[in-house]
């Protein structure tokens, strides 16, 4: 987060960490959180991580997009669309990206009936 920063787009290695990021308000708000809040968002973060790393399927954006301007405002003029920063091994974020939304994701939702059933050996 120190070294992109908010303003660029983003493609990491794990598309789970592109699930999670979307379901916390996404990567600029996630950029600007506050020091004092750091632990708290570093474990809702490990948490809804695990989440969908325990799903068999799930959708995901291709591209965490940072606070910029949109893209057509960059076609519009006759600009190429900013390339995201990749964070961790390339072929493993162009594997992501390929396989990620462009229009977004599901995000995981919990059923309390359902693991109240089940704790409850129903």
């Amino acid at each position: 987060m120190k070294s992109v920063g908010a303003y660029s787009d983003v493609v990491f290695d794990d598309p789970a960490i592109h699930a999670a990021v979307e379901d916390m308000g996404g990567w600029p708000k996630l950029c600007r959180t506050d020091m004092s809040e750091l632990g708290y968002v570093q474990h809702r973060f490990t948490q809804t991580h695990k989440a969908y790393t325990e799903q068999k399927q799930f959708t995901y954006p291709r591209r965490l997009i940072g606070e910029r301007s949109a893209d057509h405002e960059f076609t519009s003029r006759g600009l190429s669309v900013p390339k995201p920063a990749v964070i961790g091994n390339i072929e493993k974020a162009r594997q992501v990206y390929r396989a990620g939304s462009a229009t977004g994701k599901t995000a995981i939702v919990y059923d309390f009936m359902a693991a109240t059933q089940k704790a409850l050996g129903a």
